[in-house]
């Protein structure tokens, strides 16, 4: 229960300009209910906020399974505020017995969700399982996910290390910010980018700036760049 790719249970905290690409599985059984399963977070409430933040990978569970988070609760947190998304997508599959949702399994917050985008071609569903508050949902097929015009509240940047609502998605040219849909990766956050590459996604992003000094840190895991993998390039 509260099984998340990045946080099982957010309470009453700020997650912003982050991402998993992990496949994330809530298992029924030894007493665990399979519940509340999320590609980022799994249990976002009490005025838990989720802002510029994604998740690519696949996620599984019983109840409550959500492309981004599990369950979006209606609980106030610290000056009355409720639990919010803003500016989230999932591009992974999403599977589930009830409440299933290419962004949220369920969601109970007013103004719960606010431009929560999710895959299409891989999840014939809605984009929240179960809505008992409001949300501002688009669902894209994948190639519709490599255009950045479809993605509405997403702000398009080519500066390396933006923070807040700054994103660069890679053209098939090695160029920034396709409109066309001929995008060769889905959205990555403009934050991402680094000095120091550590990731595949760093790596691509020296793009952002080919006149800078960079440090290879460790070994790079590439898996990530084939076309079945579930990363921002499959």
């Amino acid at each position: 229960t509260n099984v998340g790719g990045l946080v099982g249970e957010n309470d009453n905290a700020k997650i912003s300009n982050s991402y998993s690409t992990s496949t994330v599985t809530g298992t029924p059984g030894n007493g665990a209910a399979g519940d509340i399963v999320g590609g980022l977070v799994g249990f976002n409430q009490t005025g838990g906020t989720i802002v510029n933040s994604y998740a690519t990978g696949n996620v599984s569970g019983s109840a409550n399974v959500g492309g981004v988070v599990g369950w979006n609760n209606n609980t106030s947190g610290s000056g009355g505020v409720r639990s919010t998304l803003t500016n989230v997508y999932s591009s992974g599959k999403v599977t589930g017995v009830t409440n299933v949702g290419g962004v949220a399994g369920q969601n109970g917050a007013p103004n719960g969700i606010v431009n929560g985008i999710y895959n299409t071609t891989l999840n014939a569903g809605p984009g929240v399982g179960l809505n008992s508050g409001t949300a501002t949902i688009t669902g894209l097929t994948s190639t519709q996910m490599k255009s950045t015009s479809n993605f509405t509240g997403f702000n398009f940047s080519t500066t390396g290390g933006a923070l807040g609502n700054n994103w660069v998605m890679v053209n098939t040219d090695g160029s920034f910010d396709s409109d066309t849909g001929s995008g060769a990766t889905l959205p990555m956050l403009a934050s991402e980018w680094s000095n120091t590459i550590t990731s595949a996604h760093q790596l691509q992003l020296m793009g952002l700036s080919l006149t800078a000094q960079y440090v290879l840190a460790n070994d790079i895991a590439a898996a990530g760049t084939a076309s079945t993998a579930s990363d921002v390039w499959g």
